[in-house]
């Protein structure tokens, strides 16, 4: 909670705060965490509207705002645009990957085609996992290295992350298409070669 600043946005002096535990860090998104930052940020304004710390700021709230500046020099958030979600396979790790997706996604990669003169523009709407280690025995991908994987269940885009750990996608988003499963993707890109049953293929090129 703070005090509106007479000429600026967000300047005023800090009222309340309270430190919040998040919970599951590496599981919660954006939708589940508003409502819990709502319902304290409810119960900071109450009690600040209840004991009126609003009416003259007092001298610890002065001296709160003032060691919140002292500590880091003040800079503006950068605005969130479409190359954030861009991934740079060969940089970023499987764990900076699924955080993005959490937070800013769905996330997109350039994915070489047949079907087109060079890449398509591929939103991996639903996601991403880890893929367990014993799920494809010794399989080791490069960074941005991919496969369409097919078992007797399901289909899935395999991707190797710039620490040699791989992720795995069930649906994904192609131009021009609705969300298809991985084969049906795929295929319908020109991404790949067909797989009747069982088993691997390896996408024409890497994806950037």
């Amino acid at each position: 909670m703070q005090s509106l600043h007479p000429s600026h946005f967000d300047r005023g002096h800090i009222l309340l705060q309270e430190r919040f535990q998040i919970p599951e860090p590496d599981e919660i998104n954006v939708e589940t965490l508003l409502p819990l930052l709502g319902k304290i940020g409810a119960q900071l304004l109450l009690k600040g509207l209840e004991n009126c710390i609003f009416v003259s700021p007092s001298e610890n709230a002065m001296a709160l705002t003032t060691n919140a500046s002292n500590q880091k020099q003040e800079r503006h958030a950068p605005k969130i645009t479409p190359e954030d979600r861009h991934i740079n396979w060969n940089a970023m790790k499987s764990e900076d990957i699924l955080r993005r997706h959490r937070i800013i996604g769905p996330l997109w990669s350039n994915v070489p085609s047949r079907c087109h003169q060079d890449t398509v523009r591929v939103k991996w709407s639903n996601g991403w996992r880890l893929v367990e280690p014993d799920l494809l025995g010794q399989l080791k991908l490069k960074p941005g290295q991919a496969m369409l994987y097919q078992d007797k269940c399901l289909s899935s885009v395999v991707v190797g992350t710039a620490e040699g750990k791989l992720l795995q996608a069930e649906r994904f988003v192609i131009p021009g298409k609705p969300e298809l499963a991985a084969k049906q993707a795929a295929l319908h890109g020109g991404f790949c070669d067909l797989i009747k049953d069982q088993g691997c293929s390896e996408f024409l090129g890497p994806l950037n």
